[in-house]
Formats: C-alpha cells, structure tokens, sequence
C-alpha cells in the first residue's frame, strides 16, 4: 500500500490546529484553497518529525480509502487502525507532498490533486500520485474519499502489472511457525520471487514460486518447483482482495494434479492462504486454508 494513505492521516494533527473556521455563509474558494495547502504544508513537517497524533480527526466517520491496487478500507477505525498497523514499517521515512490543484466546488467541498515522494531509510523513494475529496465539518475540513492513482507511465512493464502484488514482499509465517513466506522482488523486479518452506514432523519442503505477467494470456502466471522435484504452473484472476490461481503440476512420482489457490488479502500484515479443489491422480485431496502474518523486521 502506498504511504499516501498514512500521508493524509497524519495530517489530521495539522488539521485540527490550523483548520480555518468560517461563518455560516460559503468560504470563498480561495481561503478554502489556501487552508487546504497550509495544512498540507504543515502536515509535511509534522510527518517528517514523526507526530502521528490525532489521525482520527481528519476523516469523516463514514470515509473511504482506495490504494492503488483497488484496495477499499471503509471507515475512520478501520483507516485508522491501518495507520497503527504502519506506525512502525514508516520510521525513519522523508516525505515531500506538491499540492498541484484545489478545486473548490462550494464552499463545504473541495477535490483535491497531488503528487507524494516518499524517500525510505534504504535510499528508495516511492513516487504516486494521489486525489481527495475534503469536506468542512463544524468548520474543520476534513477527508472524505482519499484515492490512490496508478502511475500510467509504468502500466505496461513488468514492474507495473505486478504491483498489485507488491503488499507480500517481505516475510510471513503461519500454523505456529510450521509455515514460512519470503517474497521479494527478483531478476530488475519483472517477478516476484516466494520461497515457501514447510515443516510436518519430521519432513521439511521447500517450495520456490516465480509470479509474473505473462502476454500471452493477459493475466499474472506463476512457475512452482518443489524440493522433491515436482513443477507446476498456475494463471491467476483476481476478484476484489482475493487473487484465484487455476494451477496444475506433476509430482516426482509422474502423476498429475490440479487445484485451486486462493490468496486473500485482508490488511496489509494479515492474508490467507486457500487450497481448495485439489485432485492428484484423478482422486481427491481434502481443502485446506492457513493464515499468514507478516513478520515483523529486528
């Protein structure tokens, strides 16, 4: 997810210190546009100093957040419990915001446009564009539809087709540690690299998986190897939160199976994992589902 999300909550605090307070009559549309970017403004350097307070107060009740994946989170809790989750992922981040319009519709509504970069401890810089709708609320502004933007310009690399993906870099582990994830970009980030291992009893695997975008079919393919010499492949659709992957291989033995894999995206530190539909050698594998939590990095 884009840290435009966690760029517009925290300016909350700036909000509820410098917000312009009108009277009953409309605001004239170049105080409305000045406040906004003064809050803006000052939001940069509240966010720089790492002042996470008062998020809550700068999105309406009833808002909305979409991440460029097409990611909706509905509600101020729920938006808000996302900045909680980033609290600590977001340290040590430099961000610079340029405002580049305010359209002020009457004087309680504004859309607002704007460009985030976002420089990581790491010397990467994430680069977006972003769009809001601000409200004014008891005189107060505040957000009630924040957007994320695709970057156009990167829509047609490799890169670009799998960010809808890029939430699962980083490492996982579920069923009390019996399962881990490692997922990180791979060969100039045109695929995703996962390294899943497993561990029942005694009997340990190790499953490599490469995600990427495959031309022919239009849709996101993965290529699986196994440590006991299986190999399979899978084209993956996805629906809302949840990407389905129809997916076939061949066991070292030489029999053929088939399933249905289902990752189901619930925050951007929580996830699902569904096998279901399974058959190997023409007999039925019983389903299967595990959740995975995100690591947290030492």
């Amino acid at each position: 997810m884009r840290l435009t999300l966690v760029c517009l909550g925290v300016l909350a605090l700036c909000l509820v210190s410098s917000a312009v307070n009108y009277g009953d009559g409309q605001a004239p549309a170049a105080s409305a546009e000045q406040s906004i970017r003064q809050a803006v403004a000052a939001y940069v350097d509240a966010f720089n100093r790492g002042d996470m307070a008062a998020l809550a107060s700068v999105w309406a009740p009833d808002a909305e957040y979409v991440n460029e994946s097409g990611t909706v989170t509905k509600g101020r809790d729920s938006i808000v419990g996302l900045f909680k989750q980033y609290a600590t992922n977001l340290k040590g981040t430099k961000l610079t915001l340029k405002v580049t319009s305010v359209r002020p519709l009457k004087g309680d509504i504004a859309l607002q446009d704007g460009t985030s970069a976002y420089a990581k401890p790491d010397g990467t810089i994430d680069e977006g564009r972003f769009t809001a709708v601000w409200f004014k609320n008891d005189g107060k502004w505040q957000l009630r539809s924040v957007r994320d933007l695709p970057d156009d310009t990167d829509a047609a690399s490799p890169t670009g087709r799998l960010k809808e993906l890029q939430w699962m870099v980083g490492n996982w582990e579920g069923g009390n540690g019996a399962v881990t994830v490692a997922v990180r970009w791979a060969v100039n980030q045109a695929f995703l690299h996962y390294e899943y291992k497993m561990k029942s009893g005694d009997t340990d695997m190790t499953v490599l998986q490469l995600v990427g975008f495959d031309p022919l079919s239009n849709q996101i393919k993965s290529w699986m190897f196994d440590s006991q010499g299986g190999y399979g492949e899978g084209l993956w659709t996805r629906d809302g939160n949840s990407w389905t992957g129809q997916t076939a291989g061949v066991l070292p033995s030489g029999q053929t199976g088939t399933a249905i894999n289902i990752i189901h995206y619930i925050d951007d530190d929580n996830c699902t994992f569904q096998v279901r539909d399974r058959e190997v050698g023409g007999q039925p594998i019983p389903d299967a589902e595990i959740k995975l939590t995100r690591k947290s990095a030492k």
